[in-house]
């Protein structure tokens, strides 16, 4: 039996199964497969002059390119979504814009996501997961908040440096990031939980953060913060000043510019 007489024939024994376990998916032949063989539980093995098919090798593959198509779709929209979030704000999208701008009904949209509100958890989910990648790419150090200090004394100048520049590039150049951060930016003042992410994420939780690893160079907590503002707070102008600027490459240097004259100042 050749291949062709082989996949023939695994077509013959699908579609004379009862019409009942095909029909829910009867435009998608791919997924005609996989309801038929998953439902069946066919183990039949076809024989080939050189190897060996099994059907249920076959509705496993499809079954896994099915779930990476899925994905790449949840990706799409995650995508899509917060594109239109960042122009429209989170409170002027609906879920028949997304729909619309990636030409799916909104039937099939809510196959994916239920509501709006789980594709921006979702959308802060991975907002936390690359945080963590960057950080763990860049050696930084992983500590509770009083080993800050200890952990960054010990870490080169040039990789602070360095991880500091990823994370404006981060905040600027990424697209997903950067219609987060002006996702954030619309909405801060329009709603409660949208405020405290922008708090988190790009004003008081980078403040706090930066005064916890500045604490063991200071007497003080008020100290500490002082400096966490002289460094955070250009920073934190820096994102509006790139939106604005015709020439983008100019911003870096002024951000690096900073740095450099800021860790001078503390090295003193």
């Amino acid at each position: 039996m050749n291949l062709k007489v082989s996949f023939l024939w695994i077509g013959l024994v699908i579609f004379a199964l009862p019409m009942r376990h095909i029909s829910p998916c009867r435009f998608n032949p791919f997924a005609d497969i996989c309801c038929a063989l998953r439902s069946k539980k066919i183990f039949h093995q076809v024989l080939t002059s050189n190897h060996s098919v099994t059907i249920i090798e076959v509705t496993e593959w499809l079954l896994a390119r099915r779930n990476i198509m899925a994905g790449d779709t949840k990706e799409r929209i995650l995508e899509t979504a917060l594109e239109l979030f960042a122009q429209n704000g989170y409170l002027g999208t609906s879920m028949n814009d997304i729909a619309g701008r990636l030409g799916f009904t909104k039937a099939a949209l809510y196959k994916h996501y239920t509501s709006k509100q789980e594709i921006l958890d979702r959308i802060v989910e991975r907002m936390n997961e690359m945080d963590y990648e960057r950080a763990e790419s860049y050696e930084m150090p992983e500590t509770e908040p009083d080993g800050f200090a200890e952990a960054y004394l010990n870490t080169p100048i040039s990789k602070i440096r360095a991880y500091s520049l990823a994370q404006f590039d981060h905040w600027t150049k990424e697209p997903f990031s950067s219609n987060f951060r002006k996702m954030l930016t619309l909405e801060q003042y329009r709603d409660p939980k949208l405020a405290q992410l922008h708090h988190d994420y790009l004003a008081g939780g980078p403040l706090e953060y930066m005064a916890a690893i500045f604490r063991k160079l200071t007497d003080t907590d008020e100290a500490a913060m002082q400096l966490a503002l002289e460094f955070y707070g250009p920073m934190y102008l820096l994102y509006s000043v790139y939106d604005g600027a015709k020439d983008k490459d100019s911003v870096a240097p002024l951000l690096d510019a900073h740095i450099e004259q800021f860790i001078t100042k503390v090295e003193l």
